[in-house]
């Protein structure tokens, strides 16, 4: 996928299947693609997604908490 498309071009070069790409998507905890921005094929099979902004965990950078050293 990349900005929110899946390119069925390059999952024919890449010889997976529509059906196992969602698959791979729901294990990583994705069943609506429309969260997804990119997924990536790694080298050793598996699909990286990275999710649009809004659907990203929150850290505390983005609350302006300061942690503390320990």
């Amino acid at each position: 996928m990349e900005n929110g498309k899946i390119s069925k071009k390059q999952l024919r070069k890449v010889k997976l299947d529509l059906n196992d790409f969602m698959q791979d998507a729901r294990e990583n905890g994705y069943f609506d693609l429309s969260q997804v921005e990119y997924a990536i094929l790694e080298a050793n099979g598996e699909v990286s997604i990275l999710p649009k902004p809004e659907y990203r965990p929150i850290t505390p950078k983005d609350m302006k908490i300061k942690r503390q050293q320990k």
